[in-house]
């Protein structure tokens, strides 16, 4: 899997990327299901004595995860090309 041979690279290429994008979306949606996860629900609030604790602790994680990877894919492509680096 391509996820699993990048786990300790230190860079990613695009697809590889795509793929974690992609996995990390896929486990938070099987999870946010499992969880019974609402829109109207308050994602910031994790009761310490509730049975699914450390699954909603990874939900919240996976979330946080996901953000980083996008962002990374925005800061990589500019909208305005003249932001994008020379290529020296």
């Amino acid at each position: 899997d391509l996820v699993e041979s990048t786990l300790s690279a230190e860079r990613l290429t695009d697809s590889e990327h795509g793929a974690w994008i992609t996995t990390v979306n896929d486990i938070r949606l099987v999870l946010g299901t499992r969880l019974d996860v609402g829109e109207e629900d308050d994602h910031d609030t994790i009761e310490p004595d509730d049975a699914a604790g450390a699954a909603a602790a990874t939900y919240h994680y996976l979330g946080h995860l996901l953000n980083e990877l996008i962002e990374v894919v925005e800061f990589d492509e500019p909208d305005d090309p003249d932001l994008a680096p020379s290529p020296d």
